[in-house]
């Protein structure tokens, strides 16, 4: 019967250093390491290139390929709303302050209700030329040659790096959770093996 526990718990062991250095090994060493002559890197950074790579083609496709839901979704009604008393603002200042420091012989023409019916009109059309502007401006962003590799260089960056170099700490319960599932099945495996076995 010890032989049966002691041969559980070494498979449990056994389980849990291999994942455990499987999972080391995704994130570590970040810089290559020889090792008798071999270079060992782990296998995000020394693939790093690669995998942002493939990221920055993953983005990329799916704004080229969603771009009309794009479009809809940035010149939506509801936002546009959300901006109008920003520029309404704007538009009053224009027309109560700049205007009549620019120009002193209309500030003396036109009173509180001209200024309001000329505001009304400015808010009609930029509601109907807003979405417009940007919605073309949008689509020039997405057509441009710069964007990908821009996209690409973001994504290769040191910062994106040590993002990455930090899931390993974000994902520690996770790993805990991995490790311990792989010590259980080791000891399962051990108790039907020794069962079986002795």
């Amino acid at each position: 019967m010890s032989s049966i526990l002691i041969s559980s718990l070494v498979n449990a062991i056994g389980c849990w250093l291999c994942v455990s250095v499987m999972i080391y090994l995704l994130f570590k060493p970040e810089r290559p390491v020889r090792l008798a002559g071999i270079p060992i890197q782990g296998i995000v950074p020394a693939n790093f290139k690669k995998i942002s790579q493939k990221l920055a083609d993953i983005i990329y496709q799916e704004l080229i390929t969603h771009k009309d839901h794009l479009m809809e979704a940035i010149t939506a009604e509801e936002k546009i709303e959300t901006l109008m008393p920003h520029i309404e603002s704007h538009i009053d200042f224009f027309l109560r302050e700049k205007l009549p420091k620019s120009m002193p012989m209309i500030a003396m023409l036109i009173g509180d209700k001209t200024i309001g019916q000329i505001k009304e009109v400015f808010v009609a059309e930029i509601k109907v030329l807003f979405p417009q502007l940007i919605g073309q401006y949008a689509d020039r962003l997405l057509d441009d040659d710069r964007l990908y590799p821009l996209l690409t260089e973001k994504l290769q960056s040191a910062a994106v790096y040590g993002y990455v170099s930090g899931l390993k700490q974000k994902g520690s319960r996770l790993f805990f959770k991995i490790k311990l599932g792989a010590f259980v099945f080791g000891l399962l495996y051990g108790l039907v093996m020794g069962i079986l076995v002795f």
